[in-house]
């Protein structure tokens, strides 16, 4: 496709001294028209049109003849044409046959929040949440309360916090 492509738009930028003075327009231009063929292609046919090309995806699928670019992906991908089922939930025993599928069911087989703070009994959707929360029973709150002592990370939230005491 791309070599049509390049037949049809170079000689175009040539006739044009603007573009063909400045090469790297050109190959943005050529990028764009590319882009708008290969969008308007993935609207026609769907299921035809790939990143890449096929050269560089070697490796068919013998259940559907989807094509992968290395063996890792086709054998992963082959896992849902198969009954075989490899991937656990530890908390529920139900079976799954992509890791992925497995991390999705995580999420709600534990409310939706996996990531416990070993401090407390708050849980996160995320570990980076959790760390961040952790962190917050860690660090030194340097601003107190006038009224009863109570320690912030900032003093917005302290001044907050005193409105508590005058209501």
């Amino acid at each position: 496709m791309f070599l049509l492509l390049a037949e049809i738009c170079v000689p175009v930028l040539a006739a044009d001294s603007r573009v063909a003075a400045q090469s790297r327009q050109g190959r943005s231009h050529l990028q764009r028209v590319r882009q708008e063929i290969l969008v308007q292609e993935a609207v026609r046919f769907p299921r035809q049109v790939h990143t890449e090309p096929e050269s560089f995806r070697p490796f068919r699928c013998t259940y559907c003849s989807k094509t992968f670019a290395a063996p890792e992906t086709l054998k992963r991908h082959e896992h849902i044409h198969e009954k075989e089922q490899p991937f656990k939930c530890v908390k529920c025993g139900r079976h799954f046959k992509t890791s992925n599928g497995l991390q999705k069911h995580s999420l709600i087989c534990t409310d939706g929040k996996p990531h416990k703070c070993r401090y407390c009994s708050k849980s996160f959707s995320s570990s980076n949440g959790c760390h961040l929360h952790e962190e917050s029973h860690i660090v030194d709150r340097p601003f107190k309360c006038t009224h009863c002592e109570r320690g912030f990370l900032s003093n917005h939230s302290r001044e907050m916090h005193e409105k508590t005491h005058t209501l």
